[in-house]
């Protein structure tokens, strides 16, 4: 499919978006003179971007305390999970002095750590409030927006937590959303909109705005767990669904959940909506909101809507197996753009409406009745001077140097991934026992740290498959004195991951099919300081083309396993792939704020 791109910002040959300034200033001046050169036609821009997306980037708990009305279930408390680095101390049992280990897992986080900070709330609320884990990449971007645009994010609360005062101590439970009166939501939602952020606080940044949606909780998690994690995220990593299932899920049975949640979504934003507001949807949760959204009246009609999709999108020999695609395809084109990580993921949705609904392609988009849907790609970024500025922190560098003394005299493979079975852990396992088996000599001198990060669904099966074969390969090929596999499954801290990211001599990350998966970027930016150390990426991820300096491959080959030496075999006189690879991504950030960019020059306002 064609796509046609401004001349300011235009495709490479490969189809990458490059801009012609590489910089985020670059791009905001570019952004100021299209603006400038609107209001000069007596096109009205109201200076806000409200971005929707699944759930806050905060937690919310309500107090237990007595005077509250509400007494949450007693359950009882779980075992606190002490920090990666302190485990594999005790494990190898070095002698660590007491002030080095006090110092590595008691240093205080600076006010920037983010979601290590303490919730907030005055003596007098009975809500706690404390930043969410996860989704870095996107928040980031957002934010990279608030120094010239007033934002919102519209999104639901999350499940309503209960507790005392917020210690990370403490046991919680889930308030059922039937429970909340209308005037706990109004003075809810007033916390939530004053709300700050440390990561919005910075020099000549604007506070970012939030604004809760409340859901039934049947709508929520029929919404969540059902429709988006068993129909849509199988089908998005070209998964079917009796591939993962004992039980083929029923489409159907969480259909109406997706379309409550989506409604419920798009009549909070019709509330906020400004004539002039630029909108961006953000990822498969709410494919059905721009649609919904326009229908409400005459002004959202109007309104500027763009849909950013993080995931891999599929073919449409896989998407035609959906039953409600024409729905969804009419949902998403309900956009006045549609956007995606990587080209054939633009050029997949183009062709799955042309064989599932018929409409016409034409250059640029999707041709709906006249109105034209423009389809573009758009690669993500991290933040990459918040990241340089976090792995200087006082907790990095005591953590780092004592996994350097743990594992003396070995090569350091690093895995991170959530648990979930398109992040091809297994296959990764797999891979490494054969390494073993097939290259004895490098027993006892290589080891794998694997993590998996709880995901919010549970994956029993998969969590017992990945024990198991962890188990396997240290009693194979470990001794007392070695084991080849240690695997944490856990939410580590952050000072935790990035001293894991610098001291490896190898990262692994290898999904099955992923989106834009960003901790390849992290670990380039981490290596700047120490080991300057390859890493190793499926090429069915988002970032592949982006990083192609990297090692690539095919995560369902074992026989890849030799690769993992490559960067071991060359010793000290081993050629410096970070550098080359950084170069590639180090200014991507400047793409986030392209978001305003994409909506502005293609004929949208």
């Amino acid at each position: 499919m064609d796509h046609n791109y401004p001349s300011e910002y235009s495709t490479d040959v490969q189809g990458e978006v490059t801009s012609q300034e590489s910089t985020l200033a670059g791009v905001r001046a570019i952004v100021s003179k299209l603006e400038a050169d609107l209001h000069s036609k007596g096109i009205t821009l109201s200076g806000r971007i409200i971005h929707v997306t699944h759930y806050l980037p905060i937690i919310t708990a309500l107090k237990q305390n007595s005077d509250n009305g509400f007494v949450a279930p007693i359950s009882p408390p779980k075992t606190p999970v002490a920090d990666i680095v302190t485990l594999e101390a005790e494990r190898a049992h070095h002698a660590v002095t007491t002030a080095s280990s006090t110092e590595s897992v008691q240093t205080p986080l600076s006010p920037t750590a983010g979601t290590d900070c303490p919730p907030e709330g005055s003596s007098s609320s009975k809500w706690l409030l404390s930043p969410r884990r996860g989704h870095t990449a996107m928040i980031s971007g957002i934010r990279s927006l608030s120094s010239t645009h007033e934002q919102i994010l519209l999104a639901w609360t999350g499940d309503i937590e209960t507790g005392h005062g917020g210690s990370s101590q403490t046991h919680k439970s889930s308030v059922p959303a039937a429970t909340l009166t209308d005037e706990d939501k109004i003075t809810l939602e007033a916390e939530i909109s004053n709300y700050t952020s440390p990561l919005d606080l910075g020099e000549g940044k604007k506070k970012v705005n939030y604004v809760p949606v409340f859901l039934d909780d049947k709508v929520a998690h029929g919404h969540y767990e059902g429709y988006c994690k068993t129909i849509l995220w199988p089908l998005f990593h070209y998964l079917l669904w009796e591939d993962i299932a004992t039980e083929v899920p029923s489409e159907s049975k969480h259909w109406n959940a997706y379309v409550q949640a989506n409604e419920a979504y798009a009549q909070k934003l019709a509330e906020i909506y400004r004539p002039g507001d630029l909108i961006w949807v953000h990822d498969y949760h709410l494919l059905l909101l721009p649609r919904i959204f326009k229908s409400i009246s005459k002004a959202t009609a109007d309104a500027y809507v763009g849909l950013f999709i993080h995931t891999p999108f599929p073919s449409s020999e896989i998407f035609r197996c959906l039953p409600r695609r024409k729905e969804i395809l009419d949902g998403m084109l309900g956009a006045n753009l549609v956007v995606f990580q990587k080209f054939s993921y633009g050029r997949h949705f183009g062709s799955s409406c042309v064989r599932v609904c018929g409409y016409e392609s034409v250059h640029g988009g999707i041709d709906v009745a006249g109105q034209i849907t423009r389809i573009l790609h758009c690669s993500v970024g991290v933040d990459a001077d918040r990241i340089s500025q976090d792995i200087l922190r006082p907790g990095v560098a005591p953590k780092l140097a004592t996994l350097r003394s743990l594992y003396e005299g070995k090569k350091i493979i690093i895995a991170r991934d959530k648990l979930d079975v398109v992040k091809g852990i297994v296959q990764k396992l797999k891979a490494f026992e054969k390494l073993l088996k097939d290259y004895p000599q490098w027993r006892g001198k290589v080891a794998m740290i694997q993590v998996t990060s709880p995901s919010l669904t549970d994956a029993p099966k998969l969590e017992r498959q990945v024990s198991e074969l962890v188990a396997h390969i240290n009693g194979e090929f470990g001794s007392l004195d070695f084991i080849p596999v240690h695997h944490y499954h856990q939410t580590i801290k952050k000072d935790d991951f990035y001293a894991l990211l610098s001291v490896a001599d190898l990262a692994l990350i290898t999904p099955l099919r992923d989106g834009m998966n960003t901790t390849s970027m992290e670990y380039v930016i981490c290596q700047q300081q120490t080991n300057k150390a390859p890493l190793i990426l499926s090429e069915f991820m988002g970032i592949s083309h982006t990083m192609a300096e990297a090692l690539q491959i095919n995560p369902w080959d074992l026989g890849v396993c030799r690769k993992f030496l490559l960067p071991f075999r060359f010793g000290t006189d081993r050629p410096n792939m970070a550098p080359r690879v950084i170069s590639s991504w180090l200014n991507a950030l400047s793409r986030l704020s392209s978001f305003v960019h994409c909506l502005i020059v293609h004929d949208l306002i």
